[in-house]
């Protein structure tokens, strides 16, 4: 986050998409998927100024059901992450059934979910750094 921000001052706050584009290798792909169709613009223009651009794919589809298609990846190595807008309550169990899904696919893949943290119930978090 260090790019986004000025004097260790955590101001912009780049976002899952852009966090994993800079930790691509040049051999990796990453593949984001976005149902809100004003944000998918927007993710496809930010997209499009990195240099990774190319190892990207974006797709305008549901995530939760297209994972278990994606599964297990050609090189049967890969990270799955899981950013869901957590909006729609259903999210949860969506969640649950696209995680029981991928492992019984790819039992051997590393996953991560990325979940909310509010700061009413832990004021901790309140500071960075």
């Amino acid at each position: 986050m260090e790019a986004e921000n000025q004097d260790e001052q955590l101001t912009n706050y780049p976002g899952s998409p852009f966090i994993l584009a800079r930790l691509l290798r040049p051999q990796d792909r990453l593949k984001l998927f976005e149902l809100h169709p004003k944000e998918i613009d927007i993710l496809r223009h930010n997209i499009g100024e990195l240099k990774q651009s190319k190892q990207i794919d974006i797709y305008s589809e549901d995530s939760f059901s297209r994972l278990k298609g994606l599964l297990p990846p050609p090189s049967r190595r890969g990270l799955v992450l899981i950013d869901p807008s957590y909006e729609d309550k259903q999210d949860y169990r969506y969640l649950e059934t696209a995680m029981e899904e991928a492992l019984q696919r790819f039992a051997t893949g590393c996953y991560a979910i990325w979940y909310p943290v509010s700061l009413e119930e832990n004021p901790q978090l309140c500071r960075i750094g």
